[in-house]
């Protein structure tokens, strides 16, 4: 990276993603373009990692555009996809979308009660 001409893998770039989506940078900065540049493509481990940066910032619209794109370059949410929306759309109080959510993950067959935590 930079100066030093060391090539940064995938895992280096889901850091990069990781640390600015959470800081609720991701969107100034440009690192997905130049991950893209860099001969990385987006795949579900990107797409997850913004929606869960995006959803503890509880930026749902963010998490919400990212989910959408999956289905347009037809690449299948994983569970993990799937929590990460339910649990970001809950920290933002929109209570509706996790129901939704939650409903689409089981109409998959992806059970999710093992590993969401809801407490009642």
């Amino acid at each position: 990276m930079g100066e030093d001409n060391v090539a940064p893998d995938l895992q280096n770039w889901l850091i990069c993603i990781n640390t600015y989506s959470q800081q609720g940078k991701l969107w100034r900065v440009s690192v997905l373009t130049m991950m893209q540049e860099a001969g990385y493509s987006p795949n579900i481990s990107v797409d997850n990692t913004l929606i869960m940066g995006s959803g503890k910032q509880t930026n749902v619209k963010a998490a919400e555009l990212v989910f959408q794109r999956l289905q347009t370059i037809s690449l299948e949410p994983a569970e993990t996809t799937y929590r990460s929306m339910i649990e970001g759309f809950g920290r933002a109080d929109y209570y509706r979308e996790v129901v939704q959510y939650y409903v689409e993950v089981n109409s998959r067959d992806q059970d999710l009660n093992q590993t969401l935590q809801i407490s009642t």
